[in-house]
């Protein structure tokens, strides 16, 4: 029987992809050195302490973003490789390809 739906662990994870969606918007546009707990918290509408509460450190939202977008390119670069199933050089490529856009 599968489990049913945790509302609170679910709430939980969307407040944590906000505050790395604002950390990931931030970096894009401005660099890390832009980004700051304080501005995270504000542009997710929280307070600092709930930030601090929910992510840890500067340090564990930078890791929490990296380990996000390391996953997110990974999974690409398996979908690519598997569109090719009988011509890994075509694979490959595509997979360069995915990786310079």
């Amino acid at each position: 029987m599968a489990e049913p739906p945790n509302f609170q662990a679910e709430m939980r994870q969307l407040l944590r992809d906000r505050m790395i969606d604002a950390a990931r918007t931030m970096v894009v546009s401005e660099g890390w050195g832009a980004v700051n707990m304080s501005r995270v918290a504000k542009e997710v509408g929280i307070s600092r302490p709930v930030l601090y509460k929910e992510i840890g450190t500067k340090q564990a939202l930078a890791d929490a973003l990296i380990e996000r977008e390391t996953g997110i390119y990974l999974t690409g670069i398996a979908e690519t490789l598997a569109r090719h199933p009988a011509d890994p050089l075509a694979g490959m490529t595509a997979a360069a390809e995915y990786t310079l856009r």
